[in-house]
């Protein structure tokens, strides 16, 4: 047999270890991968926390379609045991095509709230989505810049610039002024006035109910915004509320200003089975039209609900925890049912044309 000479030998030993490093660097991430999968933690070694997951984001952001809606909560789960496994992240937008208002709010309140208790030490960063309406309202809202990723895409189509994100954890409403100039001009001071009550008092709901008890995910409850969505264009307005507390189930029995046999009656009419969330949004809602005026819970409901049964086009949309319950004017429906997963938090989504609305109360 030939003798390798010196500097062959030198070779392949480098190519030796430079396999073993690259086997070893394999299976190390698939171990802490697999640790931050199953919910069970990385290994006490310090390097560990250096390791970056890769996260995919689902295809579309959608709370109504029951494998959409589950595939959302597991990605946002992901999210929450990484950061808890105190990995850094790497979120991969680039598959997302479809963005709902509903589905869109949900996310952007957990990033944020995961983000503000945590400070970003971790490092959460993403991937730029490759449709471009995507991009721009990820940059119009402000997730690009809150996980430092740059993008040169200018905010310029109408099914995204025309939308605006407001926060926070006081019954304030400033951040919709714009909207609110505009539908004092259609609709008059006065029935705008009327349209932003309906609103606040949805907040209101919010500040001094969902965060009452311990939401139970394991993060610290010290934040307790409220997050909204809204769009006015064409007529059409459009507005998506968010918290993520407690869920209307668990806060109505503890804040509710009537007595207990007049909440039980009225999820007794409701059916049988009351064990479902979305009978205590529709009892919510019949509770709101009855009130005794010592609480705002349920009134905002009630009031939105009213709005858009004025309305052609009318509809509001309300989900909490496993319940959803949803309202149409158009084809004069209203559906209660539970899904399987649970958002952790309540959802509203309303929409009505103004001039439905000016048209109706005109005819008043």
């Amino acid at each position: 047999m030939k003798r390798l000479s010196r500097c062959n030998k030198q070779r392949l030993i480098r190519l030796a270890k430079i396999r073993a490093n690259h086997k070893s660097s394999r299976i190390k991430k698939k171990v802490l991968i697999g640790y931050i999968l199953n919910g069970t933690g990385f290994a006490k070694k310090k390097r560990s926390s250096y390791v970056t997951v890769k996260i995919v984001a689902p295809i579309s952001f959608n709370l109504y379609q029951a494998a959409r809606r589950q595939n959302l909560i597991v990605f946002i789960d992901e999210i929450k045991r990484a950061i808890k496994a105190n990995a850094s992240i790497r979120i991969d937008f680039s598959h997302v095509k479809r963005l709902n208002p509903c589905g869109t709010i949900l996310f952007i309140a957990e990033l944020m709230r995961i983000i503000e208790l945590k400070g970003n030490k971790q490092r959460v960063t993403c991937t730029l989505p490759k449709d471009k309406i995507v991009e721009q309202l990820f940059k119009h809202v402000g997730i690009l810049d809150l996980l430092g990723c740059r993008s040169n895409v200018v905010v310029q189509h109408e099914t995204v610039k025309h939308w605006t994100l407001c926060k926070g954890d006081l019954v304030d409403l400033s951040g919709l002024k714009s909207l609110k100039d505009k539908l004092d001009i259609e609709l008059g001071e006065e029935r705008s006035f009327a349209l932003f009550t309906g609103i606040q008092e949805a907040i209101t709901n919010t500040v001094h109910h969902a965060y009452i008890e311990e939401r139970g995910d394991g993060f610290d409850a010290s934040s307790k915004k409220w997050f909204l969505f809204a769009k006015h264009m064409e007529g059409q307005v459009s507005l998506a509320i968010c918290d993520l507390g407690i869920g209307i189930r668990r806060s109505l029995p503890r804040k509710m200003p009537w007595p207990k046999q007049i909440f039980d009656e009225t999820l007794e009419k409701l059916g049988a089975n009351t064990d479902l969330d979305a009978k205590h949004i529709k009892a919510a809602i019949m509770l709101g039209a009855t009130r005794t005026g010592l609480s705002n819970r349920g009134k905002g409901l009630h009031d939105m609900k009213h709005v858009a049964s004025l309305c052609e086009n009318g509809r509001l949309d309300i989900l909490s925890n496993k319940g959803v319950y949803r309202f149409s004017k158009k084809i004069n429906s209203e559906i209660i049912l539970d899904h399987k997963s649970n958002i952790q938090g309540t959802i509203v989504q309303w929409g009505f044309n103004t001039s439905d609305y000016l048209g109706s109360e005109n005819a008043d």
